[in-house]
């Protein structure tokens, strides 16, 4: 992460709901951008931490703004609902192409005791993309 802040939450919540707005796009073409805010099961940092392991699992769920959005032959962002986990892979949910400007209502609500939804709405079309997650939970 090259910009993180983290909120240590005991008592737990049942959601995220925010708003990002699409950046311009960037000058100097990068290999891939993901811009996000998201929920960790743990606190991990990748190249800064020690890699979680099957005992202590790390998932993360993350509506994601990406440059260059449909490959990297693209010059336009997308948006993607994403659910990752470091032992077991990733599922994200089909790009919406967005616009410079755009807003993305950004959504992380749990539906179950360990399961949740990931929304990514731009909110002048009202077009989504969405993705669930069953969160893998550390052994006690």
């Amino acid at each position: 992460w090259l910009q993180y802040t983290a909120y240590n939450d005991t008592e737990g919540f049942d959601s995220f709901i925010g708003e990002m707005s699409v950046p311009d796009k960037p000058k100097h073409a990068p290999q891939i951008l993901y811009l996000f805010p998201g929920l960790q099961n743990i606190d991990w940092i990748p190249k800064v931490d020690p890699e979680p392991t099957e005992a202590n699992p790390f998932d993360i769920i993350q509506p994601v703004l990406q440059y260059p959005g449909g490959g990297f032959l693209s010059n336009s962002w997308a948006v993607k609902s994403w659910y990752v986990t470091v032992n077991a892979g990733a599922l994200y949910s089909s790009p919406i192409n967005v616009d410079e400007g755009d807003a993305i209502i950004c959504n992380m609500t749990r539906t179950g005791p360990t399961s949740w939804f990931i929304g990514s709405k731009v909110k002048s079309t009202g077009q989504e993309t969405n993705q669930k997650a069953l969160l893998q939970l550390p052994e006690s």
